[in-house]
């Protein structure tokens, strides 16, 4: 294997493994959010459930945005 190709080869499991830390990580910090504002207002699941929502459409968001900037 050409050094050139083990670089692409690297790069895109970068890039692979980066869209898989954004989604993992947006769906925590709203998953983390919601708990957060359940325990002080005790509106359990409903905080927690809308975090992990909105984490999910960041997350996806995120991807996207980064996914069309590859091009």
């Amino acid at each position: 294997m050409k050094q050139e190709d083990k670089r692409d080869l690297w790069r895109a499991l970068g890039a692979f493994s980066n869209i898989g830390f954004t989604l993992a990580s947006s769906v925590l910090v709203g998953l983390f959010l919601g708990r957060w504002i359940d325990n002080h207002f005790q509106t359990s699941p409903w905080a927690s459930l809308t975090g992990i929502v909105i984490g999910l459409v960041a997350g996806f968001w995120s991807i996207y945005k980064q996914v069309t900037s590859m091009k």
